[in-house]
């Protein structure tokens, strides 16, 4: 038998700061996993997305009202500038939102009452979302993991995966057990626009002049504004790329090239 997928179910947290967490583990018998893998595979187990991770970062966000506005503004931000969607090798909708989770706890604090969320100004979020765009387009993507629980997660190394995984990709480590990459979608050239998508930002907002509200308030807006750099002409042809194998093994070995 081997574990694929292990995240908690219920979670209990006592006066004394005990933390107990019951697990649900999802198993795959010999067939399946003859189907599914073959000896000595090396790609990381699918992870497994649900309600118990989205709990986890509300948990973790501090003020959920105000993570959910953030988080809903970021992916239209992403999705206008064509950076968003793990199918098309960007970051998905969980990705976002540990990011998001991580900027809400580092800078808000806890909830006291449903009037502070009421008295939430377009200043505080306008500093949220600066501190985001900066946050992310220093941080070194190329080199550096992000996780939201540092002390939780250990790397797992892969002294024998081929150069053909080398793909560059973001890592950006789920907050529940097994602690899976939720960018690895993403490869060194999406990886790569995201990072301009960010700088692009704090470009924006070094060279706008922001001192009122209104002035932060037309700031938020010019940045929704902004638009991929891709060609805005309608697409003429798709191109359809069809790859078989006689066994799975091939698969992994396979480089390919499109121009157009």
């Amino acid at each position: 038998m081997k574990i694929e997928a292990l995240f908690p179910i219920i979670s209990i947290l006592f006066n004394d700061q005990t933390k107990v967490e019951i697990f649900v583990q999802i198993e795959l018998n010999s067939e399946q996993l003859i189907e599914r893998k073959v000896p000595n595979d090396l790609h990381l187990p699918e992870s497994i997305h649900g309600v118990h991770d989205i709990e986890r970062l509300l948990v973790h966000v501090r003020s959920p009202p105000i993570f959910q506005h953030l988080l809903t503004y970021i992916r239209t931000w992403a999705q206008h500038m064509g950076l968003y969607g793990q199918v098309y090798g960007y970051l998905s909708g969980y990705c976002w939102a540990i990011l998001c989770a991580h900027i809400c706890h580092k800078h808000l604090s806890p909830i006291k009452s449903l009037s502070s969320i009421e008295e939430f100004s377009i200043d505080e979020f306008f500093s949220l979302v600066k501190q985001f765009f900066s946050t992310f387009a220093q941080f070194n993507w190329s080199a550096d993991t992000f996780c939201l629980y540092p002390k939780s997660y250990k790397p797992v190394t892969y002294s024998g995966r081929p150069q053909i995984y080398q793909r560059g990709s973001m890592r950006i480590i789920s907050p529940s057990p097994p602690f899976n990459n939720a960018a690895r979608a993403t490869k060194k050239s999406t990886r790569n626009l995201i990072i301009q998508g960010f700088q692009h930002v704090v470009q924006l907002l070094d060279s706008t002049n922001i001192i009122t509200t209104e002035d932060k308030s037309n700031a938020l807006e010019q940045i929704l504004d902004l638009n991929n750099d891709f060609p805005n002409e309608k697409m003429k042809s798709i191109v359809q790329l069809i790859i078989s194998s006689e066994t799975i093994n091939e698969f992994d070995s396979w480089i390919g090239w499109i121009k157009s």
